[in-house]
């Protein structure tokens, strides 16, 4: 007599907090259908795929609208809890400077697992004819967030200079003529 056992799938993919995610991109006209058109367009080749510091990889869309980030397991469990606080704070705040998350994927392939965040490229974001004098790629974090000479960004692009958390605390955000501090040691005053 033979005893047969089902194992687990070897390769399984899911959608974590689906109905946050799907809110943002319904907010930004982002149906199934361009989903899918602007993800076959997925450009891994002429780097398409870069790597950044962290050992994440991004894939920009062709189209430019999208990019696919990998996270590592606490990233995506924070942004997993965060999404609902997310969806609300852009249900409320449309106009935020903040980066669109419009999905969080796990991939399970052989008993590894991969997580990976569907973005809104900020350089879609940016209406036609207009162009970035500053872009910042923030962390939360001061250490090793520096940067002397600039140049393209990790997951962008579009030849502006990509400055980290410690240029922007110690240059502060130009607004108009005035920089606005940034910074702990500003915000008491």
């Amino acid at each position: 007599r033979t005893r047969s056992t089902l194992s687990a799938p070897a390769v399984s993919f899911g959608a974590l907090q689906p109905h946050a995610f799907s809110a943002a991109r319904r907010a930004h006209g982002l149906d199934g259908s361009a989903l899918g058109r602007s993800l076959a367009s997925l450009d891994a080749s002429a780097g398409g795929l870069r790597g950044g510091s962290s050992g994440a990889f991004c894939f920009s869309t062709a189209d430019g609208q999208l990019v696919v980030k990998t996270l590592s397991r606490s990233e995506a469990a924070l942004l997993a809890a965060d999404s609902p606080l997310l969806a609300r704070y852009f249900d409320k705040e449309p106009r935020s400077l903040i980066n669109r998350f419009f999905g969080l994927y796990a991939l399970r392939l052989y008993g590894r697992e991969l997580y990976f965040v569907l973005l809104r490229s900020v350089w879609a974001a940016c209406d036609a004819g207009h162009r970035l004098a500053v872009v910042y790629d923030l962390k939360g974090s001061w250490v090793n967030r520096f940067v002397e000479s600039v140049g393209g960004g990790e997951c962008g692009g579009g030849g502006t200079p990509t400055l980290k958390d410690t240029n922007l605390r110690r240059d502060g955000i130009a607004a108009g003529c005035l920089p606005l501090p940034v910074g702990p040691d500003e915000a008491a005053d």
